[in-house]
């Protein structure tokens, strides 16, 4: 399985990520991790199986939530 690790701002936003993606049938797993260059410092990230990563994104930015990066490994 492919994991892609997609980044926000607060573990606020990875929480309510989280929770729309399950409401749609995708799992996801919250991780906090260290030094993302795109936020100057640690952040949160939800790990995210390759296959659903167009389908999450959408669902999350549809809602107003900022995914700062995609990583490919945290």
């Amino acid at each position: 399985m492919d994991t892609k690790y997609l980044v926000f701002s607060s573990v606020t936003y990875a929480l309510r990520a989280m929770t729309l993606l399950k409401r749609h049938g995708f799992s996801s797993r919250l991780e906090k991790i260290k030094n993302i260059s795109a936020l100057g410092g640690c952040g949160y990230v939800l790990a995210v199986n390759l296959g659903i990563l167009d389908a999450a994104v959408s669902i999350i930015s549809d809602e107003g939530i900022r995914v700062i990066d995609i990583l490919d490994y945290k």
